[in-house]
């Protein structure tokens, strides 16, 4: 709930900061609609909060738990770091005729940035 909330108020500030930026979607009845859903969320993650406390304990938690690994992948500008995995693929055949030569690795899609 945290993570809609979150969004629906981004899209209120990038709105604002950055008005004449070139948009990919159109935001349907904005600025009312997004704030009614901004409000809805808060109410409903409030709701949520004072109905089932332990839970709710939890979530805070591990949000907490994972923002010293989240400081620890950031990079030098502040910017999370390129941390990309290895992705090896063997085209489709009989176990019997499976060669090291027939597989093929791809570091994934910042595979020709430098």
């Amino acid at each position: 709930m945290v993570q809609y909330t979150a969004s629906f108020l981004s899209v209120i500030v990038l709105r604002k900061r950055e008005p004449d930026l070139p948009r990919p979607y159109h935001a349907i009845g904005y600025p009312w609609v997004t704030w009614f859903l901004v409000f809805g969320s808060l109410a409903f993650l409030v709701g949520n909060v004072l109905t089932d406390r332990r839970n709710s304990l939890i979530s805070l938690g591990l949000l907490v738990a994972s923002y010293p690994v989240y400081r620890a992948l950031r990079g030098e500008e502040g910017d999370v770091t390129d941390v990309s995995l290895s992705i090896c693929t063997s085209p489709p055949s009989s176990e019997s005729s499976r060669t090291p030569s027939s597989t093929t690795c791809s570091s994934g899609p910042n595979e020709n940035r430098t």
